[in-house]
């Protein structure tokens, strides 16, 4: 989905790593923020919105070919008026892919 920012990690710069990214770290914006200490920002597509009960719902994402999911609130989601289709905006924290 693109290049991924993470903390400080004993590997050198350009080797390859797996990734695991908690669905609760990741949030979703309509537009590309600006001015944003988040350093990881991917465009994506939303696959599926997927009930979690009265609260939360969890949205599977499509960022260039990988899988992605952010877990939000129910709000949230409606405000975005999130649906299969809608193009979004994937925020990750460097911080939440620390070890």
């Amino acid at each position: 989905g693109g290049r991924i920012h993470i903390a400080r990690v004993d590997r050198a710069v350009g080797k390859h790593a797996r990734v695991s990214i908690h669905a609760r770290d990741v949030s979703l914006a309509l537009e590309r923020p600006k001015d944003t200490s988040i350093l990881n920002i991917f465009p994506a597509t939303v696959e599926q919105v997927i009930d979690e009960g009265p609260v939360q719902v969890t949205v599977r994402l499509n960022t260039g070919g990988s899988p992605l999911l952010s877990r939000i609130t129910r709000k949230s989601a409606t405000v975005l008026n999130l649906q299969p289709g809608t193009r979004v905006f994937a925020q990750v924290k460097s911080v939440a892919l620390a070890n």
